[in-house]
């Protein structure tokens, strides 16, 4: 693994463009440095990278629509009132959902990413037992554990501060 104190300039500034291009980048995060189990495997136990399936395609082009709608509605109002904060959240989203659709790993991973790339940002899902909690609170240990070994360098390099808390 490289100490940040072996990274050169030039390397760091290469992995800050790659970080700037994945936080804009949802998808590519998720299928590059992402794995989830494989319910379809025989043995139950493989890791496989997220590559979004239907459900999850219409769930992030849905959530992407809200947020440039919010910003391109907010610079509306801040016409007429200029201390309006153009924001392209908060995005409200009810979704009577279907069981293994995958909108519940959709969702654990949108929060691991935006804490990942946002400084002090706090995600909270919840559920309604703690059962699927616990699930929950699982996907987001596999998705640090299972992360590729380089992918990880790439990461570091910016300080998320809530690493060290996670637990194997």
């Amino acid at each position: 693994m490289v100490k940040a104190t072996e990274v050169t300039r030039d390397q760091l500034a290469q992995i800050m463009r790659e970080r700037e291009d994945l936080k804009n980048d949802f998808p590519r995060f998720c299928r590059e440095y992402l794995r989830v189990v494989d319910r379809d495997s025989p043995n139950g136990a493989t890791m496989i990278p997220l590559e979004f399936n239907p459900c999850q395609q219409a769930l992030n082009r849905l959530v992407e629509r809200f947020m440039k709608y919010n910003i391109k509605r907010g610079e509306q109002i801040r016409q007429y009132d200029p201390s309006h904060v153009v924001s392209e959240k908060p995005i409200h989203i009810v979704i009577v959902k279907a069981r293994k659709m995958g909108v519940s790993t959709w969702t654990q991973a949108k929060a691991f990413h935006a804490c990942e790339f946002n400084a002090n940002f706090e995600a909270l899902i919840m559920a309604h037992q703690a059962g699927p909690a616990i699930n929950l609170a699982g996907s987001s240990r596999r998705f640090h554990f299972n992360m590729p070994e380089r992918k990880q360098d790439i990461l570091k390099q910016g300080l998320p501060h809530w690493r060290q808390a996670i637990k194997p």
